[in-house]
Parts: C-alpha cells; structure tokens; sequence
C-alpha cells in the first residue's frame, strides 16, 4: 500500500497534466512518463535540498537565500535513496517554498537544471499537484508512517491501516467532508488517521 502509493500518485497526477494540457517538456530534466509535478519536485530538490547536485545545483546560495527570507530551515529533504513518503514531504516543502523559489530564479546563475525548475514553478497545475502531495503526506504518510513505527504487535499493524481505509473511504465519496468553505482540510475528519498506535503518544 505505502510503497506504491508514491507511484500510483505519479501516473495519476501525469494524466491530469495531460489533461489540463501542463504536460510540456523542460529544459532537459524531462524523463519519459514522469509527471510534471514530481519531476518539479525531483528537480528542486536536486537544485536546493542540501545533498543537491554538486554540479548544477545551488543549496548555499539558496540557503542564504530563504534565510534572508525568514527560512531558517529548508523543508526539503534528500529525494534520492529515502524513505517512502519523502515525495510527500517534499512536496509539501516545495510548495511552501515556491515563491521564495520563484523569487531566486529570477537573479540567479542559470544552467538547465535551473531553468527546468523556474519553468515548471510558473505552472499552475505542478503547483497545485505539489499541494496535493503535501496534504497526503500531512493526513496520511507522515502519520501513518509514526503509527506503524511504533505498531506492535502486527495486529496493531494491521489495526492502523483499517483505520486508515477506513477514514479515507469518506472524502472520495463526498469530497466536502475533506474540505470546507474555504478549502481548508478538516483535520477532525482524518482523527483515524492520526491517532497513533496503542500506547503510543501523539507525534
């Protein structure tokens, strides 16, 4: 479940680009059948994330960047060799981070990878996948992943994810229970979702 999930998101986020017709190539960081949304975020990772690219990539300068900015922390982690739900944590990230992004483009040395990362940040649709990655991994990855860390034994493994069917059978049959007036996410709708594993305390 977890493991495909990062990839099942992948092909369903490539046809809704292609639908809203935002599935255009970059300027070379574009792979075969990669979703615009997740090479945005492979790429600016690889452009701003600490453990970026040696090469092409810019962490320091934009570290300094988002510091001036009142960034102290990148939300960013290493995209590379991590584990499952990194994508929702970066996603979110980029999201958060997208102005200020935006913002370092606009002066900064360019090269392929970062015009392929200013390009895609000027489309709507990768944006709005970025925002729907990170409320996956708010509602769903990030917790999950604690409850089973701290699962034991398996029963309660398998305790957490019926809960998490469970509560995630409701929104994609009426979508208002997950969003209100104002699109905001209804945290009390997801509380099977973040409630932790017997025993364990609150993240």
């Amino acid at each position: 479940m977890l493991v495909n999930l990062a990839e099942l998101c992948s092909s369903v986020l490539r046809e809704y680009e292609i639908a809203s017709q935002s599935a255009e190539n970059t300027a070379g960081a574009f792979k075969p059948q990669e979703s615009g949304t997740i090479r945005l975020v492979r790429t600016a990772c690889k452009a701003f994330e600490k453990h970026g690219s040696e090469q092409a990539g810019r962490m320091v300068d934009f570290d300094e960047f988002a510091k001036s900015k009142g960034i102290q922390r990148l939300p960013l982690a290493s995209f590379r060799g991590n584990r499952f739900n990194i994508l929702f944590f970066d996603a979110a990230g980029d999201y958060h981070l997208a102005p200020i992004m935006r913002e370092y483009c606009a002066f900064a040395a360019r090269n392929k990878l970062i015009d392929a990362v200013a390009q895609d940040l000027q489309t709507s649709a990768y944006l709005t996948g970025c925002r729907a990655l990170g409320i996956i991994g708010k509602l769903l990855t990030a917790p999950l992943w604690r409850s089973l860390a701290t699962a034991s034994p398996f029963s309660d493994a398998i305790r957490v994810y019926t809960e998490v069917a469970r509560s995630w059978s409701r929104p994609f049959v009426s979508p208002s229970l997950s969003a209100g007036v104002n699109n905001e996410v209804k945290t009390s709708e997801f509380r099977l979702i973040t409630a932790p594993a017997k025993g364990a305390a609150l993240p």
